[in-house]
């Protein structure tokens, strides 16, 4: 249970994050959407973004690990944390924010970086998870 109030707390905070009213892009957000110059403030907001959705990953991961199989859980997380992350950059047309494609791409850097890391973990672990999943894990 509290693994699903931690995860669902951090969804919320996230999609609040992103989604609360900010400064007007001074531009169409097309245009600044797929702009390539990119402000130092841009960058470290990117970092947060892979920061943010490596969390957000890993934490939706550890929450279904405990209720489905590898291989469900796998699905579902990358679902889960992709649809969020295009989900909330797309919505922030809706309430007066930029968005740059970098948020977007460090989004999804977080997502697979984390993913990468617990297949890796995963694949470490075969025999505890075995166990756990009566043989239906990542290989």
């Amino acid at each position: 249970m509290l693994s699903w109030t931690v995860t669902l707390g951090w969804t919320a905070f996230i999609v609040y994050l992103l989604l609360k009213h900010g400064n007007a892009p001074s531009a169409p957000f097309l245009a600044s959407f797929f702009r390539m110059d990119f402000s130092r403030e841009e960058l470290r907001e990117a970092v947060g973004h892979f920061a943010m959705f490596g969390t957000l990953t890993l934490l939706w991961w550890s929450t279904l690990i405990q209720h489905y199989s590898v291989r469900y859980a796998l699905l579902a997380t990358v679902m889960i944390a992709v649809l969020l992350g295009t989900g909330t950059e797309l919505g922030q047309y809706f309430v007066a924010r930029s968005s740059v494609i970098l948020d977007l791409v460090a989004n999804f850097a977080g997502i697979t970086v984390t993913m990468l890391c617990l297949q890796f973990i995963v694949s470490r672990q075969g025999g505890l998870v075995a166990a756990r999943d009566s043989g239906r894990y990542l290989r």
